[in-house]
C-alpha cells in the first residue's frame, strides 16, 4: 500500500476498525519523519477541519497532518492549537509538529512557550524539548 494514501484511508475509515483508527490518529504526531508522507492537497485541507474537531483524537491527527505541511497557515494553526486546545495531548501534538515544520520564527515561539502547559502527561512533557531539538538542529 502506498504510504501517501494511508492518511486518507485512515480518515475515511478504510479497512480498519474504529479503535485502530483512533490509535493511528493519535500516532500521527509521533512520526519521526512526517515530511516523508506525501499529503495530497485535498487531504492537507482536511487537516484544518480535523484540527477543529470536537474529538481530541481527530485534533491530534489533524496536528500530525498539519506537521507535514510547510505553509505559514499550517504553522499558525498549530500555534493556535498549542496555545488554546483544552486537551494536553493535542497541545503537545501541535508543539511536536511545530518542531517538524517550523521556521526561525517558530523556534523563537517555542523557546518562549510555557512548558507548564504540557504538564501532567509523560509524552506531552517531552514534546517541547523534542520540538526545540529538531528546530535547533535544523537552524544550527
Amino acid at each position: 500500500v502506498d504510504a501517501g494514501r494511508f492518511p486518507g484511508e485512515l480518515l475515511d475509515g478504510g479497512p480498519i476498525q474504529e479503535a485502530e483508527r483512533r490509535l493511528a490518529l493519535r500516532a500521527l504526531p509521533a512520526l519521526e519523519a512526517p515530511g516523508r508522507i506525501a499529503v495530497a492537497p485535498e487531504l492537507a485541507e482536511r487537516a484544518f477541519g480535523l484540527s477543529s474537531s470536537a474529538d481530541a483524537d481527530e485534533r491530534m491527527g489533524g496536528a500530525g497532518l498539519l506537521g507535514t505541511q510547510e505553509p505559514p497557515r499550517a504553522r499558525e494553526r498549530l500555534m493556535q492549537m498549542a496555545e488554546a486546545d483544552t486537551d494536553v495531548r493535542v497541545r503537545a501534538s501541535a508543539v511536536r509538529m511545530l518542531g517538524k515544520n517550523g521556521d526561525r520564527t517558530t523556534l523563537n515561539y517555542l523557546r518562549a512557550y510555557p512548558a507548564a502547559e504540557l504538564a501532567g502527561d509523560p509524552w506531552a512533557e517531552t514534546a517541547l524539548d523534542g520540538a526545540l531539538w529538531e528546530l535547533e538542529k535544523k537552524f544550527a
